[in-house]
């Protein structure tokens, strides 16, 4: 079991081995292990405030979380310390190089949230700007959304139909042909109060040329003659006057015709629109009331984002922004930044640190003899490991053979039982020919003698038949023996067979 300074130790990138013999290396290893505790407790309490506060995670789930954080920056330090470096100069530089731009970059990253809640005042009022610029811009954008449209259209649609329903035409619902009507009706009104001008001033003219009054309100008072009297221009003017009265009036008329054209069109179209208007307003002010709604959500939406944009980004943003409007507070953001960066390139450096020391030297060495020990004492086990090896290979090779041997002689003592099996099946198909061959000659003899036995029997029936056959014997041998053959020649019966003895077979 390890106490706590060999756990730090271990910890802080030291061999236990080679600290035995080089035992003033101990205290350097603890400052390293504790410069590495530091910087991951850093980097959980930084974790910790990004959840809580840029995140808004309960303070207890980023409490279980933040830990987590700090094993993975723990681990990354001390693996950028105990990377090894180049043996040249130029690889050294390198190695070192890479060593402190990681830490300097995983520095930063640890160090954003802390920095982030000491100017948690300034990144708040800095937001409550860039929210209401953002509400501003919101609203134009929600001035020039379809929605917008929307509810614009449908408002105009309803106002059209209410219009209709109180007996006002609009003019987007009248016919095409009265829109030329009312086309020319408005020239014509547009016409009229020049029409007008001109016919008062005619008559100015004439009054003022013919009786001297009304000079200051003409247009032109040169017009006018210095001595009034009816000479020859108050005839001219007079006529003038008149065509322009004359204008007016037919301009006037035309005006009243086209009114009461168009006023009838429109109650003839107003009329037959009339009816239709309830229904409409029926089906529009539902639309009308759903789009208002949808439009209030859609800017709420807009709104509420942009309320609860207060993320991590957001905060930078505002961050940067405060520095860019006050240069103090943004020297006072760097140097804080800086601090951080160098708390946790602060392992990094304390190696580096302890890699120029004479200690150092010392425990190199000290552990580069051991490993060469290692490595000879690993290179004699491997050896013998090789002999054991060849030996074990050979011996494999002996019985391989041996049992190469044995199966070779298995093989033949089973060829050869396999051939006597054989001329044993051979031998017992034999006999079992034979038998076969005797059983059926015992059978056909044992047929031929019941056959001959049968025959035989038949014989002696038919020789018993025929010799007690009665018989007729002539007339005087009757009781003599007149009858019998002469001596040595055998009696025959009837049809030349002998009396004596059965007859032959016949087959």
């Amino acid at each position: 079991m390890y106490d706590v300074p060999d756990t730090l130790v271990r910890l802080g990138g030291g061999d236990e081995a080679t600290i035995q013999h080089v035992p003033s290396a101990r205290p350097a290893f603890i400052q390293i292990a504790v410069a590495l505790l530091v910087t991951a407790s850093m980097a959980t309490v930084s974790m910790w405030f990004a959840l809580h506060d840029a995140l808004d995670a309960h303070w207890l789930a980023a409490a279980v979380v933040a830990p987590f954080w700090g094993v993975v920056i723990l681990g990354m330090d001390r693996t950028l310390m105990l990377l090894g470096m180049g043996g040249t100069r130029a690889a050294m530089t390198a190695s070192i190089l890479g060593r402190l731009l990681a830490a300097v970059l995983i520095g930063i990253v640890v160090s954003t949230p802390l920095t982030l809640r000491m100017f948690a005042s300034d990144i708040d009022a800095e937001l409550a700007k860039m929210q209401a610029a953002q509400s501003q811009t919101n609203k134009t954008w929600v001035a020039d959304s379809q929605e917008q449209q929307r509810v614009a259209d449908l408002e105009q649609e309803v106002a059209d139909w209410e219009n209709i329903a109180a007996g006002v035409l609009p003019v987007a619902y009248a016919n095409p042909d009265s829109s030329a009507l009312a086309d020319k009706l408005t020239q014509l009104k547009e016409q009229l109060p020049a029409e007008q001008h001109a016919a008062d001033q005619a008559a100015i003219l004439y009054n003022c040329d013919t009786y001297g009054g009304g000079r200051e309100k003409l247009d032109n008072p040169e017009k006018c003659a210095a001595k009034p009297g009816f000479n020859g221009n108050s005839a001219l003017y007079k006529a003038q006057a008149d065509e322009a009265a004359q204008t007016v009036l037919d301009t006037q008329a035309e005006i009243n015709e086209l009114q009461s054209r168009l006023d009838s069109a429109g109650r003839e179209k107003l009329t037959s629109l009339r009816a239709e208007a309830d229904h409409q307003l029926a089906v529009l002010k539902p639309q009308l009331a759903d789009a208002r709604q949808a439009l209030v959500g859609f800017e709420n939406g807009i709104e509420d984002a942009n309320t609860g944009n207060t993320g991590l980004l957001a905060q930078l943003t505002a961050l940067w922004k405060a520095g860019e409007e006050s240069a103090l507070l943004m020297v006072a953001h760097l140097l804080i930044a800086l601090l951080f960066v160098l708390i946790e390139v602060l392992p990094v450096m304390a190696k580096l640190l302890w890699r120029i020391s004479p200690t150092s030297k010392a425990y190199e060495e000290a552990a580069r003899s051991l490993d060469d020990h290692g490595i000879a004492a690993a290179q004699t086990r491997r050896a013998q490991a090789q002999i054991q090896a060849e030996t074990a290979y050979e011996a494999a090779l002996l019985a391989k053979d041996a049992e190469l041997d044995r199966v070779q002689l298995a093989a033949e003592h089973e060829q050869e039982l396999l051939r006597i099996q054989q001329a044993a099946d051979v031998s017992i198909e034999r006999a079992r020919t034979e038998g076969i061959a005797a059983m059926g000659i015992a059978i056909d003899a044992e047929f031929a003698a019941r056959r001959e036995a049968d025959l035989r029997r038949r014989a002696e029936e038919e020789f018993n038949a025929w010799a007690n056959r009665p018989t007729r014997r002539p007339a005087g041998q009757a009781m003599g023996f007149g009858g019998f053959p002469t001596a040595g020649v055998h009696a025959t019966g009837p049809a030349g067979r002998r009396w004596w003895g059965p007859r032959r077979a016949t087959i």
